[in-house]
């Protein structure tokens, strides 16, 4: 048996999530049965999906249980095993419980090596984020030269990979992100055409008018709220959106309503 220390969600957060939607606890794991792996997390990654699975809202994915351990994306070290795919010093990832150690039945994981990159590398540009920016860059919004496309929260662990393929791929590459020095990072490092700052520019209208004067092509959505209707109203005739997100509108208690003119998409 091993001892531990998890996370479990103690209420549904409404509105803005406080520590008291949580609660620490120390627990005695059971010992392994057949098949099962015993893993001690090394990396977790926080992601903004994880906002609406506090709730109980349908969703892609399901909602947290009550006074049950969260869970995320993670990589860890396996330090005891009863399963035949994973040896005792494996490193893996997969959805691991928000704790010190996970009891796992091993469907789901998968082994790294971890003289490839830093191990949290795996959670983000090797992992799941980069993968989402790849797959709606490439297979939705499909920019090309002579195009602008634009990255709503664009030094995010999604949306600063989504820029660069964009950029890669020949596009005019405009983005927002919530401070200057995200913005500066976005040009000089991910190599974006402009960026501004979402929390002093209040006419998300006039920005996108002087950044984006040919308007926009393809949108790869984190945000959503009102800078997404500002970009909407902005696209061009076959303009490809790639809704990821709307990090925005995640704590709201009542849903907004969408963009003005929807008909457009027809």
């Amino acid at each position: 048996m091993t001892d531990a220390v998890q996370i479990v969600l103690a209420r549904r957060p409404v509105g803005d999530v406080t520590a008291d939607c949580f609660r620490e606890e120390k627990v005695t794991l059971p010992a392994l049965a057949d098949g099962q792996v015993l893993i001690r997390s090394r990396f977790l990654s926080l992601d903004p999906y994880m906002r609406p699975r506090m709730t109980e809202l349908r969703s892609y994915t399901p909602a947290f249980e009550l006074d049950k351990p969260l869970t995320g994306g993670s990589v860890g070290e396996v330090v005891d095993s009863r399963n035949p795919r994973y040896a005792k010093g494996d490193t893996v990832m997969g959805m691991l419980n928000w704790a010190s150690h996970t009891l796992h039945d091993g469907k789901g994981l998968r082994k790294i090596d971890p003289a490839i990159a830093p191990l949290q590398a795996h959670l983000g540009v090797l992992g799941m984020p980069a993968f989402t920016a790849w797959y709606g860059i490439t297979h939705i919004c499909k920019p090309k030269a002579g195009e602008t496309a634009f990255v709503s929260a664009a030094t995010g662990a999604v949306g600063q990979v989504a820029g660069q393929l964009a950029k890669l791929a020949g596009a005019r590459v405009v983005g927002c992100a919530g401070d200057d020095e995200k913005c500066q990072w976005a040009v000089r490092e991910a190599g974006y055409d402009a960026c501004f700052n979402h929390r002093t520019e209040h006419d998300y209208g006039a920005v996108l008018d002087r950044l984006c004067p040919q308007g926009i092509d393809s949108d790869f959505e984190n945000v959503g709220g009102k800078i997404f209707h500002a970009v909407f109203a902005r696209l061009n005739n076959f303009g490809r959106l790639a809704f990821c997100g709307a990090i925005s509108e995640y704590q709201d208690a009542k849903p907004i309503a969408g963009p003005a003119k929807m008909f457009t998409i027809v």
